[in-house]
């Protein structure tokens, strides 16, 4: 696709914003300048429209003293574009073509109000998503362009790479948006009908080529087996799909009445491939949620009034939508699903909470709404539609108050569910390989399931928990149900899972996004996790995923088994145990685990927020009782050399060449080899650009050759010399060396005798 690259003379960007706060923070109202240094830019961004292209590209951008450069700007939407309106939504990209970002976040999705004279809807929507599923953040902003106020807008969290890595701790799965090319004819050969609703069409990945946008440049084939697993083979569905995943994003769809997606039009959502090989669906585009979108997926367009009366079933048995038809179909699903709506309905509607943050919402928005001359809606429209209709969009408490009266009657929600009671330990502070017991009081239950796994994102495993007598539970069928993990290193991650004949529950009511913990952290037996190698001067070793060359240190398990580090802690300060804490991560068995320190925890990834020092000093790992599970001492580093353990993982530290994430190697340790028949000096080292000079002090007046060798064993120097050289320097030249490690050797007719250098 060709770019238009114009020569804008300027650009600035610039957001006011409280340093401590999120950029997505829903309580404030953040401003972003834009200046081009041309007038027509409005006809410039319709033009990248109307040929296809996408940005239009300026020179340089300054958030909040910030500067950056290349960065680009385009027109967005389908129905929500057109050339003539006042305001287009807008998506601007920092990183267009450097990578850059400003407090993590690289891309602005900036709705215009289409839809939504309340502007409200789809940041509540998304604020609600957001406690039950991965699901972007949103706030309101307005936007000055060369001076002059354009308007007010919704900014919406990119689905992108930084969104996927904090959610899945990947950012490079397959990933497909599915929003199909409405109106383009079907393949030949190929069945079914439009829309992204993951219908099966076929057995050839092309079949879907209009209906999916793949964002990698690999996928076709496993979404085409997904679709066929999903379609025929539905019982080994939860092999390709994150059911629970599904079942969350099909309740709040329905229960906000969120047509405009799955479970209306069958667009407007992506799917992820984890690293389990499952796809996870993904919220998207929320701003016609709470009944403004019309469209069921079949039959006409619903009333205001009949959406208020939605089924919570509804579309179960249409074959356009067999993510729900499939999926309910199976009585565990449909009751999980159930308690899944249940859930969102009493904790944000049937207790009334809504019409208090409504109006919090409409207070924030107020004065930018005024000020907003360029607004699709009129004020007094703002006004209205918080309680009233504007035109065939429902006022939202209005609204809200009808779906609240009518599934409060409604069957489906008032089946009898069992009740759970919060879980209790037999010990509360394991250690690894400790037997834990976990009983919970279960009433009106059939069936009790324990679900478990050791570490974040993996498979929930599942046992059953008995009210037997057996299982630790005090009698049987006094309603205390147990059972029994014996705890990994990791801990465990568990929730709870109860239904009868006619309902379910979880404890906690929002799992599997939620879930208990079990740390025993504290019992992690020295030697498991180590300190397996740091950089405290890293100019050219590896950059972190912004570019930038920052100190690091690789962690190693030594076990065969994932550890989570939740309850561990990073320090340089042996009096302060607790000085940068793990989030959620695990390291894999047998496997590396990078951490930089940098000072920059806002940075995706594990940034800690401190740096190493290159003069020396002390570096531990702590468990959350301050006990040291591992601790290193270094002393002055140079550049791009490491400080790493030999052998790997157990051996004493040495200083090496770097082996950034994999296995140190004995022909990267940097030591002195004892000299054979001559007596011998080499300095500087480390050597700096100039050279090294080497002294040859000898007993035995004899010719000799001196040889260099790079890390890899390649010979890149060599020289003869007679004995007359003895006692007098020698200069060897460096310039031309790439910074790294060096073997010099001596070798005369008596012997060999080697030393390592360190060239910076």
């Amino acid at each position: 696709m060709n770019r238009l690259l114009l020569l804008i003379t300027t650009f600035f960007f610039t957001i006011c914003n409280n340093q401590a706060q999120d950029f997505y923070d829903m309580d404030s109202i953040y401003s972003i300048h834009i200046t081009f240094g041309t007038s027509n830019w409005d006809a410039l961004l319709d033009s990248l429209v109307a040929i296809g292209d996408d940005r239009l590209m300026a020179h340089t951008v300054l958030i909040n003293g910030e500067v950056f450069d290349s960065v680009g700007v385009r027109f967005k939407g389908n129905s929500s574009y057109q050339a003539n309106n006042a305001k287009n939504p807008l998506n601007i990209k920092l990183s267009y073509l450097k990578n850059q970002d400003y407090k993590g976040y690289q891309t602005f999705k900036l709705s215009s109000g289409f839809k939504d004279p309340s502007f409200a809807r789809e940041m509540y929507a998304y604020e609600i998503a957001r406690n039950y599923m991965p699901a972007p953040k949103a706030n309101l902003v307005e936007v000055y362009i060369n001076g002059n106020l354009y308007g007010l807008f919704t900014n919406v969290e990119a689905v992108n790479k930084d969104f996927l890595e904090g959610f899945f701790s990947t950012e490079d799965n397959i990933l497909f948006k599915c929003d199909g090319l409405y109106g383009a004819p079907p393949q030949s050969g190929c069945i079914g009908g439009g829309g992204s609703a993951l219908a099966f069409k076929g057995l050839d990945s092309t079949c879907y080529f209009n209906n999916y946008e793949l964002k990698r440049d690999y996928g076709w084939n496993a979404l085409t087996n997904a679709i066929d697993v999903l379609n025929n083979n539905s019982s080994q569905a939860h092999q390709v799909f994150n059911i629970d995943r599904a079942l969350w994003m099909l309740a709040f769809n329905n229960l906000l009445v969120n047509f405009d997606s799955y479970t209306g039009s069958r667009h407007n959502y992506y799917i992820y491939l984890d690293k389990n090989d499952r796809f996870h669906t993904i919220l998207w585009d929320l701003n016609e949620a709470f009944g403004s979108f019309g469209n069921a997926g079949m039959g006409p367009p619903m009333s205001i009034n009949a959406m208020k009366n939605l089924d919570p079933l509804h579309n179960i048995n249409s074959f356009n939508h067999p993510l729900i038809q499939k999926l309910l179909a199976v009585d565990s699903y449909r009751k999980s699903y159930m308690a899944h709506l249940r859930t969102i309905f009493n904790e944000h509607f049937n207790n009334g909470s809504y019409s208090v943050r409504l109006n919090q919402l409409k207070l924030i928005a107020d004065a930018a709404v005024q000020a907003d001359l360029n607004k699709i809606f009129s004020y007094q429209d703002f006004l209205n539609n918080y309680n009233n209709n504007v035109t065939n969009i429902p006022g939202l408490n209005d609204f809200i108050a009808g779906r609240v009266s009518y599934l409060s009657g409604n069957i489906d929600m008032n089946y009898s569910a069992p009740i759970i009671s919060l879980p209790t330990l037999s010990n509360n502070n394991p250690i690894a390989n400790d037997t834990v017991w976990i009983r919970t009081t279960v009433s009106n239950a059939s069936s009790v399931k324990l679900r478990y796994r050791w570490a974040n994102h993996d498979l929930f495993m599942e046992k059953d928990l008995l009210d037997d007598a057996s299982m630790q539970d005090s009698l049987a069928a006094d309603g205390i149900y147990g059972g029994f993990l014996v705890l990994p290193a990791t801990g465990v991650q568990y929730y709870i899972y109860a239904e009868n004949m006619d309902a379910a529950m979880f404890s906690p009511e929002r799992a599997a996004y939620e879930y208990y913990h079990i740390n025993s952290s504290a019992g992690l037996i020295p030697s498991s996790v180590v300190i397996n190698e740091l950089c405290a001067a890293n100019n050219q070793v590896m950059a972190d995923q912004d570019g930038e060359f920052d100190d690091w240190v690789e962690l190693y398990n030594n076990t065969g088994s994932p550890i989570n580090l939740s309850g561990l802690y990073l320090s340089d300060d042996i009096n302060n145990t607790n000085k940068w804490a793990f989030p959620d991560t695990t390291i894999a068995a047998n496997d590396y685990l990078i951490v930089w320190v940098d000072d920059d925890p806002s940075q995706a990834g594990l940034h800690c927020d401190f740096k190493l020092s290159s003069s020396g000093e002390e570096f531990a790992i702590f468990d959350n009782a301050g006990n040291i599970i591992d601790s290193v001492s270094f002393g002055q580093q140079s550049s791009d050399i490491t400080y790493g353990r030999f052998p790997n993982g157990t051996g004493p530290y040495i200083l090496m060449s770097p082996t950034f994430a994999a296995q140190n190697v004995e022909n990267n340790q940097i030591q002195t080899i004892g000299t054979n028949h001559h007596n011998w000096n080499v300095y500087p080292n480390p050597v700096d650009v100039v050279g090294l000079k080497l002294v040859i002090h000898s007993p035995k007046m004899a010719d000799f050759n001196c040889l260099v060798h790079n890390s890899l064993g390649q010979l890149i120097w060599a020289n003869q010399f007679e004995f007359s050289a003895v006692n007098r320097p020698l200069l060897i030249h460096t310039n031309r060396w790439s910074p790294g490690v060096f073997t010099i050797s001596i070798i005369d007719q008596f012997g060999r005798s080697s030393r390592q250098i360190i060239k910076k």
